[in-house]
């Protein structure tokens, strides 16, 4: 039925293009007669097939399809077109080629799927919750049908494991603190703000050098401490400020202290010994604190008014000698010391031989004493040798240049007061000047175990008030 309908249609079809212009004119290259005998024959052709249908194909015309195709979909049938029958003659129907019916297609064996390796079961650890813990536990699969038949292999044990040693923890050290350097006192010398005022009126003091009122500073009225320990134990050293020079002074307290009319003091030849060292140890330390001129050791005077009077008489000597200070380059440095100290300080002789006592059993101990004695000097000489030459090397760095003039050696002999070791020249140059100083001062500190002297001479050396 399906097949009369569609004939039908092509055949309407095929007698509507039999009278369309464009196709006869695409069969310009035709006899019009044989073009028109053409289209009639396929029409008619076209209406046979409608009426009696299509016969089906012989069987050895038909061809097993190779590949199973499925079925399309069948087109739209298209709309008759009504169309005024034409008077031509319709043309002989045209044979179509018959159409091998599609073959269904054959089912494909379905592929067996290929088996999966068996998971090997892993035993599962047991984990601890931790407290205040909301997290589920993990569901763990269910073992299917065959994994239960089949009992899984036995899984080793892992070796027990092994304490492993801590590794010592070593804290890390604290971190340094370096401590700020401390903060030196403020000299009441340089700083009027912190000076106290002391009592000087009716009081005997040593007067211990002198130096000018520098000029930015306003002249002190009353006497203030300077901040260190004078002469004698319990005293302190103070300054007084007059007609420009500023003097400093040692509190003079003992009243058994003999003091010659012309105001120096008397004392026995140990404790002049120890006046001198406390006095020069004083004057170096003064030299941190401005360019003085050193007064002479032993000089008292007898209150406020004694001492203005016996500057008065010289103020302008003073005030010439102290304004050459400053353009000094110049110095003087005479070393001395004491060889009862240093051969204290000596290490033990090794013990001696029997032979002296058959040498004094012959007459001969006098001898051996007097080479005793020249050992012993030989090795108090020697030791102030070295310390001399220390002295002079730490100097000499602080200055531009240096002259030896004596040194003590092994011709020097010993003696029972303040002995010279070292006396040198050197060139300073004012701006150097306080190096050098704090120079000299280190020499008495590093070698206090000697207890040298150290005495620094500039220009006239030092001022005397005796009248």
């Amino acid at each position: 039925m399906k097949d009369i309908m569609g004939a039908a249609l092509l055949g309407e079809l095929l007698a509507a293009l039999a009278r369309s212009a464009p196709l006869r004119k695409s069969l310009g290259g035709v006899a019009p007669d044989d073009a028109d005998a053409l289209l009639g024959r396929l029409v008619t052709e076209v209406e046979r097939l409608a009426t009696e249908g299509v016969p089906d194909p012989p069987a050895s015309a038909k061809k097993p399809a190779l590949y199973a195709t499925p079925p399309r979909k069948p087109f739209p049938a298209p709309e008759p077109v009504a169309s005024p029958v034409s008077s031509q003659k319709a043309a002989p129907p045209v044979k179509e080629a018959p159409v091998a019916p599609s073959l269904p297609a054959s089912p494909r064996t379905p592929e067996p799927p290929a088996e999966q390796p068996k998971p090997f079961p892993v035993p599962a650890v047991p984990v601890a919750p931790s407290a205040g813990s909301t997290r589920r536990p993990t569901p763990q699969p269910k073992p299917s049908p065959v994994e239960k038949a089949s009992p899984a292999p036995p899984v080793p044990a892992p070796p027990a494991a092994v304490p492993t040693p801590a590794p010592a923890v070593v804290p890390p050290p604290p971190p340094v603190r370096i401590a700020p350097a401390p903060e030196l006192p403020r000299s009441s010398i340089a700083d009027p703000t912190v000076r106290v005022p002391v009592t000087f009126e009716t009081d005997q003091a040593f007067v211990l050098a002198a130096s000018l009122i520098p000029l930015h500073e306003t002249p002190s009225p009353a006497p203030f401490a300077v901040g260190m320990a004078g002469v004698e134990q319990g005293s302190d050293v103070f300054a007084f400020d007059h007609a420009g020079i500023r003097f400093f002074l040692s509190g003079l307290k003992s009243q058994e202290a003999s003091v010659s009319r012309t105001g120096v003091l008397l004392l026995g030849k140990q404790e002049s010994i120890r006046h001198r060292h406390v006095h020069e140890q004083l004057v170096n330390a003064l030299r941190l604190h401005a360019l003085i001129l050193p007064a002479e050791a032993g000089t008292v005077v007898f209150g406020r008014h004694d001492l203005v009077r016996r500057v008065d008489f010289r103020v302008h000597a003073l005030f010439e000698i102290l304004l050459g200070l400053s353009s000094l380059t110049t110095w003087r440095v005479n070393a001395y010391v004491l060889d009862a100290h240093v051969q204290k300080m000596l290490p033990a002789e090794p013990s001696t031989s029997r032979a002296g006592r058959h040498d004094a059993e012959r007459g001969r101990g006098q001898s051996t004493a007097k080479k005793t004695d020249i050992k012993t000097l030989e090795r108090l000489l020697n030791r102030e040798k070295k310390l001399a030459e220390a002295i002079l090397q730490k100097l000499a760095d602080a200055a531009d240049s240096h002259t030896v003039e004596a040194m003590v050696n092994l011709g020097s002999g010993s003696v029972e007061d303040w002995k010279p070791i070292l006396k040198a020249a050197f060139e300073v140059p004012p701006v150097r000047f306080q190096e050098f100083a704090r120079s000299v001062v280190e020499c008495h500190e590093t070698h206090a175990m000697f207890d040298p002297m150290l005495s620094v001479v500039g220009g006239p050396g030092s001022f005397s008030l005796s009248m």
